[in-house]
């Protein structure tokens, strides 16, 4: 079992720069991949994707990468001359067409956009090498978390599976002898009704025990024990979130059925509880892949 919900970080330092990847996931319906990668490294976006793919089958995966320069004797900033010329040229204009004395100075030119750039990593091909090991580290370690938290899960719908199913068993049990009492208690007060009646006792004998069978929850707890086993049958496997759901559907849609059978307050209690497990078992199937 694997959960769609996990985190995964890791970081290189080369170069005088700090490549920093992170990747997330959540649970979605289907598959989807969000990628926020540096402009300049398009071919690694395709690559994280592929990666993506092969590693998850459902969730929503955010991941990101960044490569920033790291102290001061890392990347140096380097002059872009020809920005800076037009930014000059620029200035003298506007001061000889406006007569205003600009007092424009290097300092002045080293404040404006793109006139100081640090050299492109993407064109760095050992800082794009370890870009691209640091973001699958990163996936890779995302996949290992989703698969520690799967095994958390695993072991939760196991418990609850085996909690719903020793629930089970008293209820149904108890409950034939309920059904007898209600036969036994509207048998006699039709009997009492009828009196010295020419009526048919016989006719309303048959319809007391039509109305005992009404109430009988025999079925109702065969076809949930039947989804409990499949459910078990299904928590070994790679994608079972879907499946599981729907079982963990069923099983609620049965303990409703029989709740709304069984009259006295301890059976009521009973099926409470059970669907509270059922409840808290749906909770958590959204999670799983």
């Amino acid at each position: 079992m694997e959960s769609m919900t996990g985190f995964g970080t890791s970081s290189t330092r080369l170069s005088g720069f700090l490549v920093t990847a992170s990747a997330r996931s959540v649970n979605h319906r289907g598959f989807s991949v969000n990628l926020r990668f540096p402009r300049e490294m398009p071919d690694l976006e395709a690559e994280a994707y592929e990666l993506a793919r092969s590693l998850f089958r459902r969730g929503r995966i955010d991941a990101a990468l960044s490569v920033e320069p790291e102290g001061p004797g890392g990347a140096v900033p380097e002059p872009d001359r020809a920005a800076a010329e037009a930014y000059l040229k620029a200035a003298l204009e506007m001061e000889a067409g406006l007569g205003i004395p600009s007092g424009f100075t290097v300092k002045d030119l080293m404040k404006l956009p793109e006139v100081l750039r640090v050299a492109n990593p993407a064109r760095n091909s050992e800082l794009r090498e370890a870009a691209r090991g640091t973001v699958r580290r990163a996936l890779e370690e995302l996949h290992a978390s989703r698969l520690r938290e799967g095994a958390a899960l695993e072991e939760f719908f196991r418990e609850s599976l085996d909690t719903l199913a020793a629930g089970v068993a008293p209820i149904e049990a108890a409950h034939g002898d309920r059904v007898r009492a209600v036969y036994e208690k509207n048998r006699k007060r039709v009997e009492e009704l009828l009196g010295e009646s020419e009526a048919d006792p016989a006719r309303f004998v048959q319809e007391i025990a039509m109305m005992a069978d009404r109430l009988d929850i025999s079925e109702e707890c065969r076809r949930l024990m039947h989804h409990v086993r499949e459910a078990g049958s299904v928590l070994g496997e790679r994608e079972c979130g879907m499946r599981l759901g729907f079982l963990v559907q069923e099983m609620h849609r049965e303990l409703n059925t029989m709740g709304s059978k069984v009259a006295d307050s301890e059976a009521v209690h009973r099926v409470i509880g059970l669907k509270e497990i059922v409840g808290g078992m749906k909770e958590q199937s959204a999670n799983v892949q």
